[in-house]
């Protein structure tokens, strides 16, 4: 049995990937120190890419929401996300923590035991768009069983997108460069 693919679909989150991969590349290159002041440049890139290519994957993630009815209903779907989304983070932050362990101290940010203890509330490092997801799923779920109208969710993830475009903003922009 073949599912059908939506061909825009597809090619945003390949071009969102391509754009993850150039902005941690390019992120990469610019904490090495191996470019002065005078490549400005690198950090308009790599601030433009940071601004949506990961909200593009939230948006396209979003389409595919389903609004849940009632508690019941709402237990099931968690259990499901919690198994598409749970699971494979469980596996990928142990891979991390092992690699991690293996390539000794040539990491820029260590992991420890500890912290792959507390991944429940604290993701490692490049899992924590899936801890992320998930927990938005969790919070879109719940609210959709009193918010009938999808274009209120809508309204509350643009919120949400401005709200954390200002806060990242300040994070990254102030301290990055």
């Amino acid at each position: 049995m073949t599912k059908n693919r939506i061909n825009w679909i597809d090619f945003g989150k390949g071009f969102a990937i391509f754009l993850v991969v150039i902005g941690h590349v390019f992120t990469g290159l610019f904490d090495s120190g191996k470019f002065t002041s005078d490549a400005k440049w690198l950090s308009i890139v790599i601030a433009f890419i940071y601004v949506f290519h990961i909200p593009v994957f939230f948006a396209l993630s979003g389409y595919f929401f389903k609004s849940v009815e009632n508690f019941k209903e709402y237990y099931f779907y968690m259990k499901k996300k919690t198994i598409v989304l749970g699971l494979p983070y469980i596996f990928y932050s142990i891979i991390h923590y092992v690699l991690q362990k293996i390539a000794g101290g040539s990491v820029r940010v260590p992991t420890t035991l500890f912290n792959l203890i507390n991944i429940y509330k604290e993701p490692l490092g490049v899992v924590w768009y899936l801890y992320t997801l998930w927990a938005l799923y969790l919070v879109y779920g719940f609210l959709s069983i009193f918010m009938k109208n999808k274009n209120y969710l809508f309204m509350i993830s643009i919120l949400g997108y401005i709200i954390t475009l200002v806060y990242m903003s300040e994070i990254f922009f102030i301290k990055k460069f």
